[in-house]
């Protein structure tokens, strides 16, 4: 871990607002080398001490900001975690629609629904349910 940045300290001033743009840029490239973890903070908070970037700041409240960052990496996850079902749900009621839409072009060439449905990959009463020959309830 190298105590001076990469970039130059090219951010680097007494300025509040650009210390935690610098903070932001050295977590980043931590994140990119260590993945979020402990590692990665630590040695972004060290690199900020040492360049005296938000250093009293996070000299005092190393424990919260830790806190913080692992909070976001939850919460990251968290929004991974919801695109991937999205798409999950997504991909399957795409499938769904592609198979009603199979099962209606059959069933006007007047295939059976039992070839159907094993075509379709469902069962004689979901495809019979799509084609609307079941007696609403």
């Amino acid at each position: 871990m190298s105590g001076e940045l990469e970039h130059g300290c090219v951010f680097c001033s007494h300025d509040i607002i650009s210390q935690y743009v610098t903070f932001t840029h050295i977590i980043n490239e931590q994140i990119r080398t260590y993945g979020q973890t402990r590692q990665a903070i630590a040695n972004a908070i060290q690199i900020c001490t040492d360049n005296n970037i938000l250093k009293e700041y996070l000299n005092r409240q190393r424990k919260e900001v830790i806190d913080i960052m692992f909070t976001l990496f939850d919460q990251d996850e968290a929004l991974r975690d919801y695109i991937i079902s999205e798409k999950r749900e997504t991909a399957r009621e795409m499938e769904e629609r592609v198979a009603r839409e199979m099962a209606q072009a059959m069933y006007q060439d007047r295939y059976p629904i039992k070839v159907i449905a094993k075509y379709v990959r469902s069962n004689p009463e979901t495809v019979r349910q799509w084609l609307g020959l079941l007696p609403q309830a």
